[in-house]
């Protein structure tokens, strides 16, 4: 039920968005005089990030976000895989070696002068 009062909510978000985006700011622009008529782009704008920042926050991660659950890391019974073991060589990797790419003329000259900074 949770889900379905969210997704009502963000439909008429959606269908607010588009009304009042199309319908009146069609009516705004034809009545603004020419030399104001970057006003109607400016409040569409405005707008367009009130709609995206409240659709970031009905759908942003929390606890009682029933679309997005905050993993819970309550399982510490010894099962975990640390990071380090789950890195691991193949045959392929060993026998990997470096090989030079073709000088490029600007490019190489950055590189040389990166390398003897560093040094």
């Amino acid at each position: 039920m949770k889900k379905l009062k969210m997704f009502r909510r963000f439909y008429l978000l959606v269908l607010g968005y588009v009304y009042v985006t199309r319908v009146l700011m069609y009516f705004v622009a034809n009545t603004l005089p020419f030399q104001l008529r970057w006003l109607s782009f400016l409040i569409s704008e405005i707008i367009t990030l009130i709609v995206y920042t409240v659709t970031g926050w009905l759908f942003s991660p929390s606890a009682s976000n029933s679309y997005v659950q905050l993993a819970r890391d309550d399982d510490d019974d010894g099962n975990t895989i640390e990071m380090d073991s789950l890195v691991s060589t193949t045959a392929q990797s060993e026998g990997l070696r470096k090989i030079r790419r073709p000088r490029i003329r600007g490019r190489d000259d950055e590189d040389e002068l990166r390398e003897t900074l560093v040094k």
